[in-house]
């Protein structure tokens, strides 16, 4: 059985953090400064598994934000998903994130 999508939304941003940029960033007040900068939005009240300590997010080099999220009035399935996007001409992006 397929995982059960309950939101979807648009690509805003993706922010990718050069080993160079990465070097700058030595705690949690850092990495958060820089992605206050970068999104315009603190990162508590966004990021999922946020209050997590900075050993956990320190090897991150990629952020993505999404906006206009919106719920499907039903679960469904990631290849049902598709299908339905594909079919109204929206551009899909698979991305794997983990």
């Amino acid at each position: 059985m397929g995982r059960k999508v309950v939101a979807v939304g648009s690509l805003k941003d993706v922010w990718t953090l050069t080993p160079e940029e990465m070097e700058g960033i030595e705690d949690m007040a850092g990495l958060e400064d820089r992605f206050a900068r970068r999104f315009g939005f603190p990162w508590t009240a966004v990021m999922t598994g946020g209050d997590r300590p900075f050993p956990w997010h320190r090897d991150w080099d990629a952020y993505l934000a999404v906006q206009d999220m919106k719920k499907y009035p039903f679960l469904l399935t990631l290849p049902d998903l598709m299908q339905d996007l594909s079919s109204r001409g929206i551009k899909v992006y698979q991305t794997i994130i983990g």
